[in-house]
């Protein structure tokens, strides 16, 4: 026959056929672009004939190899059926079709097959480790023992890591097979990954995408070491997920490796002050439990640029100020006029705890009374009430202020109501002791 599209028109003469293809040896005289044809016959036992003469003739592995892949496109499913299953059998002469394999991951039988070719290989000979790496890929995870074969066939850790990592944008698995999961079976050296992992994980302004799993995540960054081979810069980019479990295992590991807590706080505030709630939530979080540690975060979490429409966002950042300005001690590396900024920023805890923490770092509240006194005049009715009603809360501890309310012109009959009881009430109200100052 010299036409290849149908080869039930000789089906009468099959028998003949399989008789003269059983008897081929390496002796045989035979074209192997007539085998060739023959291989792509719908006729199964024709097929498989074919082929074994095509071996027993010396056109073997790659010519095969090339054939059996091609037929892995055919529109017919018995004769892809049967490639899949031939190039399993080849074992070690078929690795090189592994890539077009996984192509075919939908078709049944191709991850047996795949397991056929990696079980065959021999440790000690050399594979191309591209190929070897695609045969971890299972569906949507991880074959575990593949990827145990591949150590045992000499492809580095390393390159395992980072193809777990790569993975990880694509498919999540399940349980034991998610590509980040096995990760954290390397522990320590999984930490090669944590770059990529990053730019896997996608923050949305309307939410979060997972991916990868964070506590996973977490857990890869908890398993560091000092020694680990992860630098601070890295870590200071995984707190940008926006996840608790990776921030705080984050700001351990930066911190065992001698990083500082400015950086940390400078991140954590950039992070608090864009525009996706996510990141929001779970910076602001981290300033406050980190307290005086996070001063640093100051400067820049009072530049927020956010609107009244904003008003979550403004609340959680206002929160961590707060949190911050109540723990400064005398040992804060703070200046005074910094702190003393935070009495115009039209809220009244700002304005009280800066009063409060200055007088903690000077062991006086002479300073933010003589501000507050100034303030008590500003144009801007918000911060003049915001500094009266923190001078009526200090009472005796603000008498620095008195004579400058006393030589306030009022700007109206409420404004001059508010000097009168500031001006009584620090004139008889109690001297509290600053060690006793815990924040308000």
């Amino acid at each position: 026959s010299q036409n290849n599209d149908d080869f039930r028109a000789i089906a009468p003469f099959s028998n003949a056929i399989l008789s003269i293809l059983s008897s081929v040896d390496e002796t045989t005289n035979l074209p192997s672009d007539c085998l060739m044809q023959m291989t792509g016959s719908s006729n199964r036992q024709i097929r498989d004939a074919a082929f074994k003469a095509l071996n027993m003739v010396g056109d073997k592995n790659s010519n095969v190899v090339l054939i059996l892949t091609d037929q892995l496109n055919s529109d017919d499913p018995e004769i892809r059926k049967s490639a899949i299953e031939k190039l399993g059998d080849m074992g070690e002469s078929a690795v090189s079709a592994i890539p077009l394999l996984q192509k075919q991951k939908e078709e049944k039988g191709i991850d047996f097959a795949i397991f056929k070719i990696i079980d065959s290989l021999s440790p000690g000979k050399e594979y191309d480790h591209d190929i070897l790496l695609r045969s971890i890929e299972y569906k949507h995870g991880v074959d575990k023992s593949r990827m145990e074969k591949i150590l045992e066939l000499g492809v580095p850790e390393e390159k395992v890591i980072m193809k777990l990592a790569e993975m990880s944008a694509t498919r999540y698995g399940y349980s034991s097979s998610n590509p980040v999961d096995v990760l954290t079976s390397f522990r320590e050296k999984a930490v090669l990954a944590l770059p990529i992992l990053r730019s896997n994980y996608v923050i949305r302004d309307n939410g979060i995408l997972i991916r990868p799993a964070p506590h996973l995540i977490a857990k890869i960054i908890k398993s560091t070491q000092p020694d680990s081979d992860v630098s601070v810069k890295t870590l200071l980019s995984m707190m940008e997920c926006g996840n608790e479990p990776i921030i705080n295992a984050s700001v351990d590991a930066i911190i065992t490796r001698g990083g500082s807590y400015d950086d940390i706080a400078t991140k954590l505030a950039n992070n608090a002050i864009g525009n996706n709630e996510i990141m929001n939530r779970a910076a602001t979080g981290k300033l406050k439990d980190l307290k005086s540690n996070a001063i640093a975060a100051l400067p820049i979490l009072k530049r927020h640029e956010f609107t009244k429409e904003d008003r979550p966002l403004i609340s959680r950042v206002n929160g961590a100020i707060n949190a911050i300005l109540k723990s400064i001690n005398d040992d804060s590396k703070i200046s005074i006029n910094e702190l003393l900024s935070f009495m115009e920023m039209k809220d009244k805890n700002f304005t009280i705890n800066a009063a409060d923490a200055t007088a903690r770092i000077s062991g006086s509240y002479d300073a933010a009374a003589l501000k507050l006194a100034k303030l008590a005049d500003n144009q801007d009715e918000i911060i003049r009430d915001d500094a009266i009603w923190a001078l009526r809360r200090l009472k005796g501890n603000a008498k620095a202020a008195l004579p400058g309310l006393k030589n306030i012109i009022p700007r109206s009959e409420d404004h001059k109501t508010g000097i009168g009881y500031a001006i009584k009430e620090i004139e008889t109200g109690e001297i509290k002791p600053i060690a006793e100052v815990k924040g308000r």
